[in-house]
Formats: C-alpha cells, structure tokens, sequence
C-alpha cells in the first residue's frame, strides 16, 4: 500500500520557472540526489523544508521513496532513511 510522507531536503533552490525547485536530498548511503520539483510539493516546516513523496516500500529502516517531478539522470524512485522521512497520516 502506498502511503503519503514527508521528505526531508539538504537543499531548496529556484529552478527554471516561477513554480519550480531544484532539491537535493540524500539517499540512505549519503549520496546526494537531484531532482526538479513543483513548488507545490514542497513544505516548509519552520527552517526545515519538506518534499511531499510517497512511500512504494520500507524494509527495516530504508523507505523506498517516490518523488514527483524530473529526476536528473535516473528514476524517481530513491531508497532512503527512516529518519528522513515523516509518515502523513490519512
């Protein structure tokens, strides 16, 4: 079952248009990971910023991740770190 989250990112930048961000986030071995997102999905928690993602999978503590949007070079799909992640409930 898919279920809504929160990803967080290393970094919110302005992308081409008005409405889009590059972000970067890490993966769960700490490489980092580019991709260009719609404003829409991103949150802004306090200082921290967010990408609104959807959990395909968790396997102890990895969460395979969908990202919305563009990703440079590869799927949209990331394996990351439980502690990156924040679970939306319903």
């Amino acid at each position: 079952m898919v279920r809504n989250a929160l990803l967080a990112s290393e970094d919110v930048k302005a992308g081409m248009f008005p409405s889009e961000k590059t972000v970067v986030v890490k993966d769960q071995t700490g490489q980092p990971f580019s991709a260009l997102i719609d404003d829409a999905f991103i949150i802004k928690r306090g200082q921290k910023q967010f990408i609104r993602v959807r959990i395909a999978e968790i396997q102890g503590k990895r969460y395979l991740v969908l990202l919305p949007g563009e990703v440079f070079g590869g799927s949209r799909a990331i394996t990351v770190s439980k502690d990156q992640v924040q679970e939306l409930t319903a």
